[in-house]
């Protein structure tokens, strides 16, 4: 990779967390700082660090907030117009989200550019582990639908998709943003 990619990459890296802190200032001058440190459990001198650049919260915090205050991550992590409201699908309980599948990993069972619905997820204590299931991540792509499988035998999950064209990874821990509840086939008109 070269030195100028690399230092793109950086800047644009350095600039996502400017608008998290950015967004968050706004969250908490909209919400008020008293509701969204009830609604996401974190305390008041945390809350400003992140909205002051002075701390950058955890993906899992983040998703958390993102839940808690209806907005996506993507518009936590850009300046993209005014505050988008999490996607969604006609029919789509308000309890629940939608993602559009972007990759193929896990075809068949999921074609790519497929809708999903998932329900919201909030972090699981330390010693707590995630059921087997079919969940939505966050990786360097963005939000991403895998299996997820505990793995009793070394502590770990085995995360994959049904595609066999791409290997299933091995991780000690995952932080998944949702539980998918159902695939949602658009039949065009």
């Amino acid at each position: 990779m070269s030195t100028n990619h690399h230092g793109a990459k950086q800047h644009q890296a350095n600039q996502s967390l400017k608008y998290v802190s950015q967004r968050l200032a706004h969250i908490i001058q909209e919400q008020g700082i008293c509701d969204l440190i009830k609604i996401s459990g974190l305390s008041k001198s945390m809350l400003y660090q992140y909205a002051n650049e002075k701390a950058y919260p955890t993906l899992p915090k983040l998703a958390l907030i993102a839940q808690e205050c209806g907005v996506s991550l993507a518009w936590l992590f850009s300046e993209e117009g005014e505050k988008e409201k999490q996607a969604s699908i006609n029919n789509v309980p308000s309890k629940h989200q939608a993602l559009t599948v972007t990759d193929d990993v896990m075809h068949p069972t999921i074609k790519q550019n497929v809708s999903i619905q998932y329900q919201p997820l909030k972090p699981l204590a330390k010693k707590k582990r995630w059921p087997d299931g079919l969940y939505v991540l966050t990786n360097q792509q963005g939000l991403i639908v895998r299996r997820v499988q505990w793995r009793e035998s070394d502590d770990t999950y085995r995360v994959y998709g049904d595609n066999p064209h791409y290997p299933p990874q091995v991780m000690a821990s995952i932080a998944p943003i949702g539980k998918v509840t159902a695939v949602i086939h658009i039949q065009p008109i």
